[in-house]
């Protein structure tokens, strides 16, 4: 399928290179997913066998041009010998426990049906990401809640200028008018941006600055982006 820039693509061509995407991660053969498009969401059906090839259909399906939106109705197969909900949550406890960028009983883990849910408080993002992914391909483990929370300990005024500023330093967000409203550790993105790349961009440099504790994205994507009226 050939997308002409600066073309916005009809439903039928987002849905064949929804399915080109996904045609092309390893491990997940396009015939597994079922793929419709209507409004620029994307709807992913059909059966995979872990979590991570559900995250990698929703993350592909997110990339494509033109899919402003993604529904997610991938089921993951039930798996033989599975372990129960109480060993998979001593199993994740342990693994926790190991794992030197997690703060040791800092965060709590609730298991049902493989859905795991994981509460608590840390000092920065990176713990609350690592604590999620370091459980991520564990037998058993069917979907991941993370609501660990982070500690805010800096005024939002710095996190605001130390969030604009590397918003300034990166090619992708370079001169966006872009806004950043911070209360009490959680920052507020408003503005517009060239790209579905770029949104996600914004956001990820947000969460990088430790002091946050919540994002909020409202950026939008439309010809604004570089600053035209």
């Amino acid at each position: 399928m050939t997308y002409v820039q600066g073309k916005v693509p009809t439903d039928t061509a987002i849905q064949q290179m929804v399915e080109d995407e996904l045609a092309s991660i390893p491990g997940l053969g396009s015939t597994q997913i079922g793929v419709g498009v209507g409004g620029r969401v994307a709807t992913l059906s059909g059966d995979v066998s872990t979590l991570e090839q559900l995250s990698a259909a929703t993350a592909a399906a997110l990339g494509v041009t033109g899919v402003q939106g993604v529904a997610n109705d991938i089921r993951i197969r039930a798996l033989h010998h599975a372990p129960t909900d109480t060993l998979l949550a001593e199993a994740i406890v342990q693994r926790l426990a190991w794992n030197a960028s997690v703060p040791d009983g800092a965060i709590s883990v609730v298991v049902h049906e493989g859905n795991v849910i994981l509460t608590g408080e840390v000092h920065w993002d990176f713990q609350r990401r690592v604590a999620e992914s370091s459980i991520r391909h564990m037998r058993g483990v069917r979907w991941i809640d993370n609501r660990i929370t982070l500690t805010p300990r800096e005024p939002s005024r710095r996190i605001r200028e130390h969030v604009r500023a590397a918003l300034g330093r990166t090619a992708l967000t370079h001169g966006c008018p872009i806004d950043v409203i911070v209360a009490d550790g959680a920052v507020t993105l408003t503005g517009f941006v060239p790209s579905n790349r770029a949104k996600r961009q914004a956001e990820h440099i947000a969460w990088n600055e430790p002091h946050v504790t919540e994002v909020e994205n409202r950026l939008e994507i439309g010809r604004r982006a570089h600053g035209a009226p």
